[in-house]
């Protein structure tokens, strides 16, 4: 099969300039950063530590450092004689050149600089970042066969292509879709199901980096080496084989890492009681305020016994997890008992506004989680409503003078502990 298709997409008109070139691969880049970008935030716990608004802010500092990493990478591993020769030939990054180990060193780096600048764990934010790396990575290697770049081995396979843009005129391997499924799709599945097991820290970071050396390593048996490099190690590997056999062995090491430290655990639970401190903080940044009701509240003791009682071991990450965690069982429980007719009731003699707010809570309302951060509307309108109606039911059913007030409930620690 021939394929003819041209590496510029389309032409831009520029007034007084002309038209500038679009090219195929730049847009996979650019679908690439969507497709990231979107699928990261939507699987983002709004309220946790790694939410919308952090994924919003990273994602610049990770395409800065995959495009500077790529490009600074790919002049030290495939082009370090052209650098000796001609220094400023890395800034010309209009004329192509980028390696995928280089821009994962630069990914890598803007990962610890951005944590580092916010407080966050470099792991947490690494291992949720991994998931969704791989939809990127399909979207260039697609980019790269449209482009007619990094032309697979000759073949007489029935699926092999013949590139026009190929002066040899040779069927080839399409290796860029053998690497767009393999890195890109099928990585991403098997990412996307592991991390629903909820797997320990640095686990999903480990993976990644093992099963994208792995696939690399197999399918550069499909693509042509770079001819000015060829075959390296006694003309037998290829030089994206031998970068990416130390990202096999440190995935291997991070899993190993990551399972060892889950499997040692700090606190037995549900084996003849429970000890819980709440002043003790196993959180490295600042911990986060949420609603309450008063001290005695019981729908953080409630939430912390469901989730103590649902892992037979306990870790400081298990920790790190509960103290993030602020669902209200009581408030996933009332919310389905408690019908339109309870919660809103159109008034004629209230103003349109104020009716349109009450629906509009409603609706807030309908699509809640429970979750009692004071950094969304949700915890309020419950509380409010669930005060209201206390009050309604205690004082005016039971004629009982109950005073129940809201308050923000503080951990590790306390504001009273904090002189």
């Amino acid at each position: 099969m021939i394929v003819n298709i041209d590496p510029v997409a389309f032409y831009l008109p520029i007034p007084f300039i002309g038209s500038w070139p679009i090219y195929w691969y730049g847009i996979s880049w650019l679908i690439a950063i969507l497709a990231i970008n979107y699928s990261a935030k939507l699987y983002a716990n709004s309220n946790g530590e790694i939410n919308k608004k952090v994924i919003d802010d990273f994602i610049f500092y990770g395409v800065l450092g995959a495009i500077l990493g790529g490009r600074i990478g790919y002049m030290f591993f495939y082009g370090v004689e052209a650098l000796i020769r001609d220094p400023i030939a890395i800034f010309r990054i209009w004329e192509g050149g980028l390696s995928f180990h280089g821009g994962l060193i630069g990914v890598l780096v803007s990962f610890f600089l951005f944590s580092s600048s916010r407080k966050i764990s470099f792991f947490k934010l690494a291992d949720h970042m991994a998931i969704f790396l791989p939809l990127g990575l399909g979207s260039v290697r697609i980019g790269n066969f449209l482009g007619g770049e990094l032309l697979g081995r000759p073949t007489d396979v029935s699926w092999g292509i013949i590139y026009s843009t190929d002066t040899l005129g040779l069927t080839r391997h399409p290796s860029q879709l053998y690497q767009a499924f393999s890195e890109g799709l099928v990585m991403f599945i098997i990412l996307f199901l592991v991390a629903k097991k909820n797997p320990p820290k640095m686990f999903l970071s480990g993976l990644f980096l093992f099963l994208y050396g792995f696939f690399r390593t197999i399918t550069e048996n499909f693509r042509t080496p770079d001819a000015h490099i060829g075959f390296d190690f006694f003309d037998t590997l290829t030089r994206g084989q031998l970068l990416s056999f130390p990202m096999i062995i440190f995935g291997i090491v991070l899993i190993y890492l990551s399972l060892k430290k889950e499997t040692q655990p700090i606190i037995l639970s549900n084996k003849g009681g429970l000890f819980l401190n709440t002043n003790n903080s196993f959180l490295e940044g600042e911990f986060p305020n949420h609603l309450s009701f008063n001290w005695g509240d019981e729908q953080r003791l409630l939430r912390a016994t469901k989730m103590i009682n649902n892992r037979e071991f306990h870790s400081t990450e298990s920790f790190k997890e509960l103290q993030n965690d602020f669902i209200s069982e009581p408030a996933r429980t009332l919310l389905p008992l408690m019908g339109k007719e309870i919660w809103f009731q159109y008034d004629k003699n209230e103003p349109d506004d104020i009716n349109a707010i009450k629906a509009r809570s409603l609706e807030l309302l309908t699509n809640w989680n429970g979750d009692m951060m004071t950094n969304s509307p949700e915890p309020l309108i419950y509380s409010s409503w669930v005060k209201t109606f206390k009050k309604m039911l205690l004082e005016d059913e039971l004629s009982l003078n109950y005073l129940y007030s809201n308050c923000l409930l503080y951990t590790s620690p306390s504001p009273r502990d904090r002189g």
